[in-house]
């Protein structure tokens, strides 16, 4: 291996991790902003706490949800579907 070779490699292992962490900041955003959400939300719709918590909880049960789904189609149709639909 070369020394452009591995260079170049480091790059794309450097880039990869980068939008890889990404998913994970925007996943952790959304929970920001559930957050953020849930005051007006309990007004709006006269929210207990089961419900606040219920509400919250769905964001996770639908990111399940999206995983379960999106793993099939990629298993079935292929990778950039797959991507797709998640």
């Amino acid at each position: 291996m070369t020394a452009a070779n591995h260079q170049f490699n480091t790059r794309y292992i450097i880039s990869i991790s980068f939008i890889s962490a990404l998913g994970g900041y925007l996943f952790g955003f959304d929970f920001a902003v559930i957050s953020g959400a849930l005051p007006f939300l309990k007004e709006q719709f006269g929210l207990n706490e089961y419900w606040e918590g219920f509400t919250t909880g769905c964001l996770a049960l639908g990111a399940i949800a999206g995983c379960i789904i999106a793993g099939w189609v990629t298993e079935k149709y292929g990778r950039r579907p797959g991507l797709l639909t998640a």
